[in-house]
């Protein structure tokens, strides 16, 4: 998914899809198996493992160091501002609450990912023109 054209589309809709089905894990009175099936569904928002690091190296050009570092922070911070959260949402409001506080963060994660994110597609393809042409070396698996 990472090499894909539409890359930040598609993670877009997992983030979406992601947060929607943990809010009815949370909220929606069904069988335990039920929730279960809903939260291997979660796992859609794994996706941004593989694709976030690829779209942030690629718009970072010379300040991949920096990024890099925003990333790694941006981690940390979401390890443990997650979980806080989640824990003030159920303290405050139940199963419920921590489901719509999923749905939120899905919601949340699409709009800024289309709104803020450049389409991969045209952005690689600018930047590729603006570099000038790449020549193959002998490690990188391209063939004579």
């Amino acid at each position: 998914m990472a090499d894909h054209p539409r890359r930040v589309a598609w993670f877009a809709l997992t983030c979406l899809g992601g947060g929607l089905l943990a809010a009815l894990g949370f909220v929606a009175r069904v069988s335990p198996w039920a929730v279960v099936a809903l939260a291997c569904g979660v796992a859609l928002l794994r996706l941004s493992t593989a694709v976030t690091p690829v779209v942030v190296m690629a718009w970072a050009g010379r300040s991949r160091t920096t990024v890099t570092g925003v990333f790694a922070m941006s981690n940390q911070i979401g390890g443990f501002g997650g979980p806080a959260l989640g824990g003030v949402g159920l303290a405050l409001g139940g199963f419920p609450l921590v489901g719509l506080l999923w749905l939120g963060v899905g919601i949340l994660g699409a709009v800024v990912l289309r709104l803020k994110v450049q389409d991969s597609a045209a952005f690689l393809t600018q930047r590729a023109l603006r570099q000038g042409p790449r020549v193959p070396t002998e490690g990188d698996g391209h063939h004579a």
